[in-house]
């Protein structure tokens, strides 16, 4: 009665959105020299969408295993999801994205001083149309959740309690690059194993409770390690950098005659002063270069009284 064995397995569907779909062509123009592979050069971006796409399917298979006792649970589960046709950019750079665009009429695509389709050297030409991946991409993982109120303890300790979860995960697709300036017919170049974006290998929360007198109290740590953002071959990768968060609340409820009360106090972000970036991003996959981050504020408190009647 206290162990439980679950498995399932369910189909998910991703549709491409309409504007992938579509087979409208969007340019932009940007005049002004930005640093490249060949020097300082304006840009001429040409993105269209794709009418032939086909919906991504993901197979996804759980199982897990769950034993009870007291007031509180262990589990172990494990995922492993398998998708078909993911949807990605097929990014081209070079001249050759001219060939099947007719430009705008209007001046800024009928010479100098601006864009000049007789010298196309003279810009940084680039475009993406997305597709489906040819391959199969995979991801797969292992939790572990703990719960517990230690209602064993003597006296004022059994009101407290600990339940924690972690996670690991590991993904695997192919990627495809445009390096600028090569054989514009043999200029697309695929990378297998590139995980997936904004999927951290580690991840948990750990927290202990208080609940027993009118009290009811959390202090929480949450954590989630380096992912990638973006990916670049070559080891120039862009990454959210891990991240940790440092929580507490308390309540105190008074019961009088004529109605509930209640008292709180919150403190989030404890780790973190004004001055300490709640996501940094860095680039490279060894050796990391910080390139921004999101201040959110650092740490703060709240005081609060409620009342109901």
């Amino acid at each position: 009665d206290d162990l439980i064995f679950r498995g399932g397995y369910f189909m998910s569907v991703a549709r491409p959105s309409v504007s992938q779909l579509s087979d409208e062509t969007r340019i932009a123009f940007i005049n002004f020299p930005i640093p490249g592979p060949q020097g300082t050069k304006p840009i001429l971006q040409i993105n269209s969408g794709n009418p032939d796409l086909k919906p991504a399917t993901t197979h996804n298979f759980d199982l897990s295993a769950e034993y009870y006792s007291g007031i509180g649970i262990f589990k172990l589960s494990g995922f492993y999801k398998r998708t078909e046709n993911l949807l990605q950019s097929n990014i081209s750079n070079g001249a050759a994205n001219l060939d099947a665009v007719t430009l705008p009429d209007h001046p800024y695509f009928n010479g100098p001083p601006y864009f000049d389709p007789a010298h196309p050297e003279n810009f940084f030409i680039t475009g993406s149309t997305p597709s489906n991946s040819d391959d199969v991409a995979e991801l797969w993982g292992i939790e572990v959740q703990a719960e517990r109120r230690f209602d064993f303890l003597p006296g004022v300790l059994s009101g407290f309690g600990i339940f924690a979860n972690y996670t690991y995960t590991h993904s695997s697709r192919v990627d495809r690059y445009s390096w600028a300036y090569t054989d514009p017919n043999n200029n697309i170049f695929e990378f297998s194993g590139v995980p997936y974006s904004s999927s951290p290998k580690h991840s948990g929360t750990v927290a202990l409770t208080y609940n027993k007198y009118d009290i009811d109290a959390t202090l929480t740590y949450g954590y989630q390690s380096r992912a990638l953002s973006t990916f670049y071959p070559r080891g120039l990768s862009f990454y959210a950098e891990d991240a940790q968060s440092l929580d507490f609340r308390a309540e105190y409820y008074l019961r009088p005659s004529f109605g509930q009360f209640r008292i709180f106090v919150e403190g989030a972000n404890l780790l973190k002063g004004t001055g300490s970036p709640d996501v940094a991003y860095s680039l490279g996959d060894d050796r990391k270069f910080y390139s921004s981050a999101s201040y959110l504020g650092g740490r703060s408190f709240k005081l609060g009284v409620s009342a109901t009647f």
